[in-house]
């Protein structure tokens, strides 16, 4: 398994650390080391709803820094599509209800189901212009199919799917945009803030083409400094 990765500010106060949230954190212990040295002074901040918090370890959470992003775009919705595979699974589970629609499961749900900068401001009309946003017919068979787990687990698959290609980055469908679009927003947000961010691993590409001061963090080894494995 490889080493986790991260970057950091020229001052050494604004760390980014690259997580699997689909395997387990492993990190160089030197490297490790320095990132708890430094978030003494600067604090740790977990990503979304801290599912990775265990797997990393007991550390003095300030808390989530996805609460730290503010917008009312329906963007937002893109957490739908953009979860770990128990994430999803988990929220196949809360919005079965085979009387509903998916549609209607969903905005009952409310809060729950969306990225934390949208909370308190979910609305029908803002998941439909979502669903528009991300194309595939997904309104279509939102309205349409009742929230079975079947159908559920159809609806994620084939909404991950269309925002989450292999290419994504080159931002192929209407789905990538809309996440590229939320994730810089996001991203943008704790960019200059002081802190320790735990965050997807396929975030720190993205850092990186922003910031351009950000570099890799080196561990020690028998042969001298390295960030990878």
């Amino acid at each position: 398994m490889a080493y986790s990765k991260a970057l950091t500010s020229p001052d050494g106060r604004t760390i980014f650390v690259g997580v699997d949230h689909d395997a387990e954190f492993k990190m160089h212990p030197s490297l490790f080391k320095k990132i708890l040295d430094s978030g003494k002074s600067v604090g740790f901040w977990y990503e979304g709803d801290g599912s990775d918090k265990s797997k990393i370890g007991k550390l003095p959470w300030k808390g989530s820094w996805d609460n730290l992003v503010k917008s009312n775009s329906s963007d937002f919705y893109y957490a739908l599509f953009s979860n770990s595979l128990a994430g999803t699974s988990r929220m196949i589970d809360e919005l079965t209800n085979p009387n509903k629609t998916i549609f209607d499961a969903i905005v009952d749900a409310g809060d729950s189901v969306a990225h934390e900068a949208l909370r308190g401001n979910t609305s029908p009309r803002k998941l439909e212009a979502f669903l528009i946003d991300v194309g595939g017919s997904l309104l279509q068979e939102a309205k349409s199919r009742m929230a079975t787990p079947v159908a559920l687990k159809a609806f994620f698959k084939k909404g991950t799917g269309l925002m989450w290609p292999d290419n994504w980055r080159s931002a192929p469908t209407k789905a990538s945009r809309v996440a590229i679009r939320a994730n810089k927003t996001r991203l943008n947000t704790i960019l200059q803030r002081p802190g320790v961010f735990f965050l997807g691993k396929d975030h720190l590409k993205t850092l990186q083409s922003i910031r351009k001061d950000l570099v890799f963090m080196q561990h020690n080894t028998a042969k001298g400094l390295n960030h990878g494995n």
